[in-house]
């Protein structure tokens, strides 16, 4: 089982580091080239965010820039996917930045918890076109024995199943634990 760890500092060494600010912007490139060199065997994702940047054009070819710089690492996380705020996809940003980030991975930030839940399936069959490799789904909010809560959540996992990954996002190891005994995943981050 592998889980992300949201970081942007290198004295602790993680096998899967998500290098992001506490908002999930993006980092410093020099951390990340430095944490490569003292964790060689870790698995390394950044995130391409720039939440301050208000004018979409913009933003997007920072993302893209982002994404050129960075072909070393092992993936690629975005949380600003959505059309200017609504619920629907990007499809030409989805579509430009799956093509530069090529074989990597990329993976769809939790703000996908915003799109409603009966919208999920349709969403998820247009991130499968766009060969995106996953999707955080925010759980840091939910009472994990409240089932009702968790119902989006688990109808999502079983409908992609075995073509996109759905990777809760929590906010301990110990609420990682908690819901793997309820649902099981392949992948969680910590943020």
């Amino acid at each position: 089982m592998k889980t992300f760890y949201r970081t942007n500092q290198i004295s602790t060494p993680y096998e899967v580091a998500l290098f992001a600010a506490q908002n999930l912007d993006s980092v410093s490139r020099t951390v990340i080239d430095m944490y490569r060199r003292l964790y060689p065997e870790a698995e390394v994702y950044i995130s391409i965010n720039t939440s301050e940047e208000t004018d979409t054009f913009m933003k997007n070819n920072i993302h893209y820039e982002i994404i050129k710089q960075n072909g070393d690492v092992d993936g690629f996380l975005t949380n600003q996917f959505l059309k200017d705020d609504s619920v629907y996809l990007d499809k030409i940003y989805l579509r430009e930045i799956s093509k530069l980030a090529g074989d990597k991975h990329l993976i769809i930030g939790p703000a996908f918890s915003k799109i409603p839940s009966f919208l999920h399936s349709k969403t998820v069959e247009e991130l499968i076109e766009e060969n995106i490799s996953g999707i955080m789904y925010d759980t840091r909010d939910l009472d994990f024995h409240d089932f009702k809560a968790l119902q989006p959540l688990a109808k999502l996992r079983s409908f992609a199943r075995n073509r996109i990954e759905i990777i809760p996002v929590v906010s301990t190891i110990e609420k990682r634990d908690e819901l793997l005994k309820l649902i099981p995943f392949n992948a969680t981050a910590i943020i």
